[in-house]
């Protein structure tokens, strides 16, 4: 398998996490390879074999079309087989909505094809391929017009600066929102509370802790990351990963 990232144009990145691709060459025995939340939501475009996705359901990726991952709460496994080629494009929170137009409320761990008035597929493929980087580049740069995201952008920065251990009420009065819009701007745009974007970051902060840890226990993880002992970091390891801290 080989596995790319790659930084879209300058003017993309408040909207744009990164481009990434996944393929397999011939012959290759099936695989399954498992992806955890990160508060981004994604645009992925099947240019090679049919892919087989399981979140909290299954679903089948065809050749030749684009689909709509909402953001995550919970880990999701893509089984790959021969020829396996997926292009994505990973959308920083509020970045979908504020770039396509495209808002997630009610999309939270599901994959949609995308309708061609959201997302046309059709305009960006050659003769030679389906869909190349560069012509994302060009189509995406065409749409930047709404500048929400400069208002938005600095509410995930200060999410990510606590690691996700910041009180909600404070967080919107930080950012002059009442709590009742603030919480309505998040399950609009991205599908799921802010609790649960904080939730996240808390466990992406553990999760890279545990896996680089050196001589540290898991309670003292638990605690420096914001967790009320070792069964409430293990829970919400569980339920992200899918595994225990212990196996990571």
């Amino acid at each position: 398998m080989h596995y790319q990232e790659i930084t879209p144009y300058s003017s993309l990145l408040p909207y744009i996490d990164c481009y990434w691709s996944i393929r397999t060459g011939e012959n290759v025995a099936n695989r399954s390879n498992r992806v955890i939340p990160d508060i981004c939501a994604d645009i992925i475009i099947n240019a090679g074999e049919e892919v087989q996705v399981s979140t909290n359901q299954r679903y089948l990726l065809r050749h030749g079309a684009a689909y709509l991952t909402g953001t995550m709460t919970t880990f999701q496994d893509t089984i790959l087989t021969n020829n396996t080629h997926l292009i994505g494009i990973r959308f920083k929170p509020f970045g979908m909505s504020s770039l396509l137009n495209i808002f997630l409320q009610g999309a939270a761990d599901t994959i949609t094809e995308t309708e061609k008035s959201v997302f046309n597929l059709s305009v960006l493929s050659t003769r030679q391929s389906l869909v190349s980087i560069e012509s994302l580049n060009k189509y995406l740069i065409s749409r930047v017009r709404n500048q929400n995201v400069d208002r938005y952008n600095p509410i995930i920065g200060t999410i990510l600066e606590h690691n996700g251990n910041i009180p909600i009420n404070e967080l919107a009065h930080d950012h002059c929102i009442s709590e009742r819009q603030f919480e309505r701007l998040f399950q609009t745009h991205l599908g799921v509370t802010a609790k649960e974007i904080c939730n996240i970051v808390r466990f992406q902060h553990a999760f890279k802790q545990i896996k680089n840890r050196k001589h540290e226990s898991l309670l003292d993880i638990a605690y420096t990351s914001g967790y009320y002992d070792h069964a409430h970091l293990t829970k919400h390891i569980k339920k992200y990963s899918g595994q225990s801290p212990s196996s990571l």
